[in-house]
């Protein structure tokens, strides 16, 4: 008998109860508890038999079990008087159907299953996570390629500010993804997602586009290198998803929401709840965004994704301020709490006298004879702060073990309107100072001001009146030459005509009217050369930094060149740094020679020329079976006294002389010419010291070990060579 038809018994039975004894006979006070038997009630009841699912279940498993084909009728009318007894018995415990009562089902909610989703349950959220890989990497690729190449620096150090460029590749990056999540959603409407709102599904997909966007500005904060930074970031990202498969049904739901700032976490529970929905053939919508589906909301996820990327950006932000790098300044990690951050800083004001002049007055002419005194047109420059000052200038690097110095307090002024070359050799800190200078690299100590701003304090201001030409080509490969020209004449503030009347006269000052439309990527050597020194000389770029920029350039349009800067000088501060001499004597207003990190000599070429012995070189060709060496020095000195011997290797014998002996020259020649063939020489010429000369006694004078020059000449005379080349220094 089953629990139904106990229940109802009782129900309709009512027995009799002893409230004294707490007990029961079991007998019914209501007599219609209980059917009457007949013989019709009892066909009635049997036939009722003929219907039970149970029954046929079991007659059909006996059937196939025993091989009989007999039907529910047939079985019952062969059952003995005693087994239909048995069954009548309790089917005559009213209520019965025929009676006028029925037996129902409770409602349940219907239960729909769908294979496919079943089937694809595991690798649903693993098949989108590796969809998005591709797109991870080129993100992070481009934003560290941009880093790599200087690309991001250069357009920093001529005016863009770092929000607009990181501004600018958010909304490139995010109208790709916003038409990559529309297409996502089209394709889903018409098969993965068919029952779901094609709005939340482009939402969803969407809005994890954007966070992958923000994650991978995060990562590429922390590397220089795109190829290790891409690949890092893949392997991260793909290890987040298996943060999910940690989770089970039994889960904490805040646990598993503190878990979605990681996005392929987000993603995953989202997915499978979106699937959960769609098996059910209901889909995701609005009104089941906050619906609990195995301790998780889809709503969530949405809102996940928008606080990873809030999350992401603020601390990509972060450490590209505070992340040390190759190229550009940082910031100390705590400068979130610094006021003066946040309040910005006064710009400093020029005053009727600065440190540096008194400074240049002293040291120039007092200490250091090797720097050439200005005049007082100059000096009026400094004072009303129009000319690049360096003051004490000083960087160190942190190497294995110990520091080095790359420049040592540095003091140096360059002027407008003229040419300021640095020389020096390779390691000489050359490099260093215009990175310090250009906001590349922070200064260990030290400050340079320039129109009242101060390099430590107003970097971003100075940028804005900065030119610069990388000694490496920095351009864009897929841009022209004349969409380069365009937008850097945005940058500097140019529009409409005056910015196409710009350009035009930058591409037709530099050569490069017919490879305007070109491609930088293809452009020669010589030809990027000449971009770099367009870009750099445009609009009103007032403080031009040019290092070697003819580097590359054949003879003709290094000639070139030469005029454009030598007619684009006026009411600029320039600066050029070379290894052609020739191009400096030429260029150069003023001349600074630099050695060891700290400044030698600076001055103009003329100037140098005196200072450092240069006047004439006097080379006499030698008959070696015949030549007195002897004799031919007494000529010479008897001529000029104060003549210093260079050199005498093999047929040569070279002398110096002062540039005041220029008067004895005629009767010096008169009587060499006859006296040849007594002094056994076959020729003689006479020549200018030239700047090169100049430059490789500064750098003999101070490189005691020959590191960076010839070495040793061959002399007969060292004593004699030494004294002619000793620097006046203080």
């Amino acid at each position: 008998m089953t629990l139904q038809t106990l229940v109802t018994r009782f129900v309709t039975c009512m027995p009799d109860w002893d409230a004294m004894t707490q007990t029961t006979t079991g007998e019914c006070q209501r007599s219609q508890a209980t059917v009457a038997p007949s013989d019709e009630l009892d066909d009635r009841l049997l036939q009722s038999l003929e219907n039970d699912a149970m029954l046929k279940a079991a007659l059909s498993e006996f059937a196939t079990a025993t091989g009989a084909n007999a039907t529910m009728s047939d079985t019952l009318s062969q059952l003995s008087s005693t087994t239909k007894e048995a069954l009548l018995t309790p089917l005559r415990q009213a209520p019965q159907p025929y009676l006028g009562a029925s037996v129902a089902p409770f409602p349940i909610e219907a239960y729909t299953s769908s294979p496919f989703y079943d089937d694809i349950s595991g690798v649903f959220a693993l098949i989108f996570i590796l969809s998005y890989l591709y797109i991870t990497s080129r993100i992070l690729v481009i934003f560290i390629q941009e880093k790599e190449l200087r690309l991001r620096e250069y357009m920093k150090i001529l005016g863009v500010k770092e929000r607009v460029i990181i501004t600018t590749w958010y909304i490139t990056y995010t109208i790709i993804l916003f038409f990559g999540a529309v297409l996502e959603a089209l394709m889903g409407l018409v098969g993965l997602f068919a029952n779901s709102s094609v709005i939340v599904i482009f939402l969803f997909f969407f809005l994890f586009g954007l966070s992958v966007l923000c994650f991978a500005f995060f990562i590429s904060t922390i590397f220089s290198n795109a190829r290790t930074g891409s690949f890092v970031g893949m392997i991260v990202f793909f290890l987040m998803y298996f943060v999910a498969q940690a989770f089970t049904d039994d889960s904490p739901e805040d646990d598993i929401a503190q878990a979605c700032i990681m996005p392929p976490v987000a993603l995953s529970f989202g997915l499978s709840t979106i699937a959960d929905f769609e098996t059910s053939g209901i889909g995701a919508n609005f009104g089941n965004l906050n619906t609990l589906n195995v301790n998780f909301r889809l709503g969530t996820a949405l809102q996940m994704f928008l606080l990873d990327c809030v999350f992401y950006t603020l601390l990509g932000l972060y450490f590209e301020r505070v992340i040390p790098k190759e190229y550009g300044t940082t910031l100390k990690w705590y400068f979130p709490f610094s006021p003066s951050y946040w309040r910005g800083r006064k710009k400093s004001v020029p005053t009727s006298e600065t440190p540096t002049d008194s400074l240049l007055d002293n040291v120039a002419v007092d200490l250091n004879p090797n720097i050439e005194r200005v005049s007082a047109e100059l000096r009026e420059q400094e004072r009303r702060g129009e000319a690049l000052s360096v003051q004490r200038l000083r960087k160190t690097f942190e190497v294995p073990g110990g520091t080095k110095v790359a420049v040592k307090g540095l003091d140096l002024v360059m002027y407008k309107d003229q040419i300021t070359c640095l020389l020096g050799h390779n390691g000489a800190g050359k490099s260093t100072l215009i990175s310090m200078l250009t906001g590349m690299a922070a200064p260990s100590s030290g400050d340079a001001t320039y129109r009242g701003l101060s390099l430590n304090q107003d970097m971003e201001e100075i940028r804005e009146s900065l030119g610069i030409c990388f000694q490496h080509d920095v351009l864009f490969e897929d841009l022209t030459v004349e969409e380069h020209l365009l937008v850097f004449g945005r940058v500097k503030g140019y529009r409409n005509e005056e910015l196409q009347e710009l350009v035009a006269s930058q591409i037709r000052q530099v050569g490069l009217t017919e490879k305007r439309h070109v491609f930088s990527k293809d452009l020669s050597g010589g030809m990027k050369r000449k971009l770099s020194v367009a870009i750099s000389l445009l609009g009103d770029s007032s403080l031009v930094f040019l290092d070697e920029p003819t580097s590359g350039m054949d003879p003709y349009s290094r000639r070139s060149t030469w005029e454009i800067l030598l007619n684009n000088r006026n009411d600029r501060v320039m600066v050029l740094t070379t290894h052609f001499m020739d191009e400096a004597d030429i260029l150069g207003d003023r001349i600074a020679i630099m050695a060891e990190g700290e400044l030698r000599c600076c001055g103009s070429s003329l100037f140098l020329k005196n200072q450092f012995g240069a006047g004439y070189n006097l080379t006499l060709v030698k008959d070696d079976a015949k030549c007195d060496d002897k004799a031919v020095t007494n000529l010479i000195k008897s001529y000029v006294p104060s003549a210093e011997l260079l050199s005498n290797v093999g047929s040569e014998i070279a002398f110096q002389l002062p540039q005041k002996s220029s008067p004895m020259f005629a009767p010096m020649f008169t009587d060499m010419d006859n006296k040849m063939g007594t002094l056994g020489l076959l020729s003689y010429g006479i020549s200018a010291t030239t700047l090169e000369e100049v430059f490789i006694k500064v750098a003999e004078a101070d490189d005691v070990n020959h590191q960076h020059t010839l070495g040793h000449r061959a002399r007969p005379d060292s004593k004699e060579l030494d004294a002619g080349v000793v620097l006046q220094t203080s």
